[in-house]
């Protein structure tokens, strides 16, 4: 259920009716597009060389008779951004995603017996697929912190993996799912470090209070927001909720439940609350207890009628101390007159009524009250040197208050004011009227308090502070991810801030950037600055290679003989003061990317559906204009998606073409530069009779060819390969020989069986052919099925294998 956005004196009104933590020690939330924006930020920062899974090279089912095998098959870095749900007000959604970057995939099938190819694709930055784990509900999914102070979400883990995802590219459903499966299976037996998500690296404290172990993320929507029609269309927010070591975890909240930033206050896109009784005990008690050297303070608590923890008190048993250090004073009295001091020991426990107090008196005050009001405790004492049996009473009252360090970025318990009583008596001063007024003068007790003062002035002043980037580290690792701006405690403390003004006040436009060698690109920052540094770096952080970037932020991308292998990327940043924004910039070694290199095809039959096959192609600039060379067909315009639809040509009769298959060649230009790239379709117009098998020969292939398992009759062999020139050749033995120095990543080796008749058309004994990926490698056998994936059917609470 969406959730009501309300104003700040609003949102603290209702804090002050109950608590707001759902008994979890903190809470954090996020502007859900802020968020995004900054997760996108440190991704960019962090993108690296070791956050790549390693290059994958092997083969997948995908059904009975058929599989795919990935060669060389290189992935993006995974990438999380947060959605709404607006039918559910209990779940977070995260969006996953993972391109597919670069490698080979070739389809097998071995319906007839032997494995063949049907298709082959190459992908790159251009034209790939990507892994999908969309609306990811993330309401059961625990990030834990730890050994090493990493907060993770792991996509090896079975939790994250009970949720479809699906690898894009396929018109087929169960291939998509059987690709995610595969993705599944790849994570679970990755290493760690490459399998996992950081979403931050928790900040080091010792403050036993605020270590985070457990959290659980939800995603709210603000009221109204799920109508396309409204001005605040999509608006959300990111929840936290956090459990610290050792303790349990909390519940969510109800109907009741307000939008977590408030609406009238401009530039506060974050908030940050601490549980009432968490503050009460283990921040303020724990805290001032420990600062008179309790162990391990324990605290009898009362509550109010809201639920609030109204005051905390010492239990008996619990040790520590206010120690005021020995001491002496000189009273002006004659050549003055000295008094002296020694250790004034104070327990924080005497008895019921009089012990350490922690009381909250509203308006974000609190009053920590100790010490006793009748002189009881033994003190030495002397006066010009004479003893004195004396006793001594010293209390504390102090108030404190929390507010905001901006300076430290941290919430600070500041002592506002401190009242330090104290009375001394003695037996030994009875009938001596000016021992007695000397005692009491108010300059020696104005001394005293001075020195108490100070002495717990000193306490307190280690009370420990809220260290906000603690929590905040559960997403980012910026030390500066939000600024606090205001603190309040009307029940539970609440704290608004702004997200990281320093990643997000500007932003680079476009954030990530797809461009060809050699080219310029001008960026932008949005909104406009008066000041930009620019700068360019490889991954690594070297500049070598990078390309380059001027004043005015136009980037020029590396020649192609920078670029190893069919792509390279870098980072753009823009610097304005303190405040910075990232760019990752591909810049790609085609100008065209076609997919598939080549497939099979049957060829369509009248009355019945054409058959088709898809295809996709990029540019990196300008339109593309589709044609066949053949009798298939395909629309000169592609889908706004950049995939287009070849359509077979009708079957021929394979007497009267004397083949059983015929090549069309898919072509596309770019109409503004008329580069060209070609993909081939082999269209199927009958049984193959005759058969082919391969077997490696070192760096060669050598191929075989039998018609209903006999050989072929010497001499009636023909052999071809396609393309004919730049990828290899093959003698009239079969013997395939591919060229070294070939661009190609494949080969159609082809068979033609005839007999010559003289003074007739030869007869025909059959044809075949092979597909052959390049480099020269050995088709795999086909492996075991992957494991199924789980659904959620529309029936809340089921859940199916």
């Amino acid at each position: 259920m969406p959730a009501k956005r309300v104003t700040q004196r609003e949102y603290l009104n209702w804090m002050a009716l109950s608590p707001r933590t759902n008994k979890w020690s903190a809470f954090v939330a996020y502007d859900r597009d802020k968020c995004n924006q900054l997760l996108m930020q440190e991704y960019i920062e962090k993108f690296d060389n070791d956050s790549y899974l390693p290059p994958i090279d092997e083969p997948y089912a995908t059904g009975e008779t058929t599989w795919h095998w990935q060669l060389d098959y290189v992935t993006d870095v995974p990438r999380l951004s947060f959605e709404n749900n607006s039918n559910d007000d209990t779940s977070a959604e995260v969006n996953m995603s993972m391109a597919v970057v670069g490698g080979t995939q070739v389809y097998l099938n071995d319906a007839g017996g032997t494995p063949e190819v049907t298709m082959i694709s190459s992908f790159d930055p251009l034209d790939h697929p990507e892994l999908q784990a969309n609306r990811v509900a993330l309401k059961d999914v625990k990030g834990e912190v730890n050994g090493a102070g990493s907060v993770t979400l792991d996509l090896g883990d079975p939790d994250v993996q009970k949720y479809i995802w699906e690898v894009s590219g396929s018109r087929i459903e169960h291939e998509r799912r059987v690709a995610g499966a595969f993705f599944k299976r790849k994570f679970r037996e990755a290493e760690p470090k490459r399998r996992s998500f950081k979403l931050g690296t928790l900040a080091y404290t010792e403050q036993e209070f605020l270590k985070p172990a457990v959290f659980k993320i939800r995603t709210v929507m603000e009221e109204g927001a799920q109508n396309i029609s409204a001005a605040n269309f999509g608006s959300g927010a990111v929840e936290l909720r956090i459990a610290m070591k050792d303790e349990l975890e909390g519940g969510l909240p109800g109907a009741d439940w307000l939008y977590p930033i408030p609406n009238d206050m401009p530039g506060i896109n974050s908030s940050l609350m601490f549980s009432h009784e968490q503050l009460m005990l283990n921040i303020i008690g724990q805290g001032t207890a420990l600062a008179f050297g309790a162990s391990e303070p324990r605290f009898d608590t009362v509550k109010n009628v809201e639920g609030f923890v109204e005051v905390i008190k010492v239990k008996s048993g619990t040790s520590g101390y206010f120690r005021l250090p020995p001491q002496e004073h000189v009273i002006p009295i004659g050549e003055g007159v000295r008094i002296s001091l020694g250790e004034i020991r104070i327990p924080i426990y005497i008895d019921e009524d009089e012990r350490l107090t922690v009381s909250h008196v509203g308006n974000g005050r609190f009053r920590v009250g100790m010490g006793s009001s009748i002189p009881s405790h033994p003190v030495d004492c002397t006066i010009d040197g004479r003893a004195l049996n004396a006793k001594v009473s010293l209390a504390l009252n102090a108030d404190c208050a929390f507010t905001v360090d901006l300076e430290q970025r941290k919430i600070v318990y500041e002592l506002q004011d401190l009242k330090a009583p104290m009375l001394l008596s003695s037996p030994d001063i009875e009938g001596q009227e000016w021992l007695y007024r000397l005692l009491l003068l108010s300059e020696f007790t104005r001394l005293v308090k001075e020195e108490a003062r100070k002495t717990a002035e000193s306490f307190f002043g280690h009370l420990q502070s809220i260290d906000a980037f603690v929590l905040n580290s559960l997403l980012f690792n910026s030390t500066d991810a939000v600024q606090l701006k205001s603190v309040d405690t009307p029940g539970d403390l609440v704290s608004f801030g702004s997200i990281s003004p320093r990643l997000t006040t500007f932003a680079i436009s476009p954030m990530e950037h797809l461009m060809g060698y050699g080219e310029s690109y001008s960026f932008t920052v949005n909104p406009a600055q008066s000041s930009i540094t620019w700068s360019v770096a490889n991954l690594d952080g070297s500049s070598a290679g990078a390309g380059t970037i001027d004043a005015s932020g136009r980037y020029t991308a590396p020649g192609l003989s920078e670029i190893p292998g069919t792509y390279k990327r870098v980072k753009v940043t823009a610097t304005s003061g303190e405040h910075v924004s990232r760019a990752l910039v591909t810049v790609a070694a085609r100008a065209i990317t076609l997919n598939p290199l080549v497939q099979t095809c049957p060829a369509s039959t009248e009355g019945s559906p054409v058959q088709t096959r898809k295809l996709t192609a990029n540019a990196l600039s300008g339109g593309l204009r589709w044609s066949v060379k053949g009798d298939g067909s395909v629309p000169p315009e592609a889908s706004p998606d950049r995939s287009n639809v070849y359509s077979a040509p009708l079957r021929q009769e394979v007497g009267t073409i004397k083949k059983t298959f015929t090549i069309d060649e898919v072509i596309v230009t770019n109409t503004g530069t008329s580069q060209t790239q070609n993909s081939l379709v082999v269209v199927t117009h009958g049984k193959q009779t005759v058969a082919m098998e391969v077997v490696m020969v070192g760096d060669k292939a050598q191929f075989s060819a039998t018609s209903n398992g006999q050989d072929l009759p010497p001499g009636t062999e023909k052999w071809g390969c396609i393309p004919a020139t730049g990828a290899g050749s093959i003698d009239q033995q079969g013997l395939y020989t591919p060229d070294p120095n070939s661009q190609y990543q494949f080969v159609i080796i082809t068979i033609k069986g005839e007999i010559d008749i003289p003074e007739r058309d030869p007869y025909f004994l059959g044809d075949a052919f092979y597909i052959q990926p390049l480099p020269l490698i050995a088709l795999p056998p086909k492996p075991q099925p992957e494991e199924p994936q789980g659904f959620f059917e529309e029936t809340p609470g089921e859940f199916q294998l």
